[in-house]
């Protein structure tokens, strides 16, 4: 399955940037991944999915999602962090496996 735009990921921790990578390049997903919300933005309406940490601070959080525009996201929470009712927004709790990742992916694609 491939991906004609890039899913653009943002995670401030290295590992978990590199195994997000790994499992969605693994499935067909092109990804396009940065460590910070500033070196992301411009990339941002390229995407077709944004995947932010819920660990970035949460001004940059904000940022993106209203940057972003009801652009569709996961959203990486380590507990509430209140975002779930947000439109075109899927919280995926973390610890979290490759396939999590995958099945909120591709249940966001669904929702097009």
């Amino acid at each position: 399955m491939s991906s004609p735009t890039p899913v653009v990921t943002i995670a401030k921790d290295k590992a978990l940037l590199r195994s997000l990578v790994f499992t969605m390049e693994a499935y067909g997903f092109r990804v396009e991944q940065f460590q910070s919300w500033n070196a992301a933005k411009e990339r941002t309406t390229a995407a077709e999915i944004l995947v932010l940490d819920g660990s970035l601070p949460a001004t940059d959080i904000e940022a993106c999602l209203a940057l972003a525009g009801g652009k569709r996201t996961v959203l990486l929470a380590d507990g509430d962090i209140g975002q779930s009712a947000r439109k075109n927004v899927l919280v995926v709790q973390k610890p979290l496996s490759g396939p999590d990742i995958i099945a909120a992916l591709n249940a966001l694609r669904r929702n097009t």
